[in-house]
């Protein structure tokens, strides 16, 4: 009886400290990374390039932790799952630097398009697939942040067998 009350107990405090240190992350992610991003869509004359130092910095670094945590495990399907996770990454790396170079053409549209006369479709047609690339790594990044959390918390976090009293 009084396992059977120890193991309800710890499946709820582990299902609220996932709760905490996983899931809210998300939450939290895409409230203020979406308010910068949208940010720099609304006002279209800020230049995305310290953003994407940052951006670009934090996710490759992020793939070589994959990468070269992917390593220790014995596993090969833990493998694969963790370089998937690093490939992730390093695409959403990637998506940055091509809106942040989308974006900024757009914003030097007078000087790469001046003689042009499609200039401002050209300008539109970049200035969309820039934001698209932009938002499309964001989310990219924040659903492979929430998986490589979530898989730390499952390996690392909680083992019912280190807690139970020998």
């Amino acid at each position: 009886m009084k396992k059977k009350i120890r193991d309800k107990i710890f499946t709820s405090i582990r299902s609220i400290l996932k709760l905490l240190l996983v899931h809210s992350f998300i939450v939290i992610y895409l409230a203020i990374g979406g308010y910068i991003v949208m940010d720099l869509f609304i006002t279209k004359k800020q230049e995305t390039i310290s953003l994407t130092y940052y951006g670009f910095a934090i996710f490759a670094v992020f793939a070589s932790i994959c990468f070269s945590y992917a390593k220790t495990f014995d596993d090969r399907n833990e493998q694969i799952y963790l370089r998937g996770i690093g490939e992730r990454f390093l695409f959403s790396a990637i998506g940055f630097l091509i809106g942040s170079l989308l974006n900024y053409v757009v914003i030097n549209s007078t000087k790469f398009f001046n003689n042009l006369n499609v200039h401002s479709d050209l300008s539109n047609v970049c200035e969309f697939i820039g934001g698209l690339f932009f938002i499309a790594s964001f989310f990219f990044a924040a659903i492979t942040i929430h998986s490589f959390l979530d898989h730390l918390f499952e390996k690392i976090m909680l083992n019912k067998n280190n807690y139970d009293q020998k």
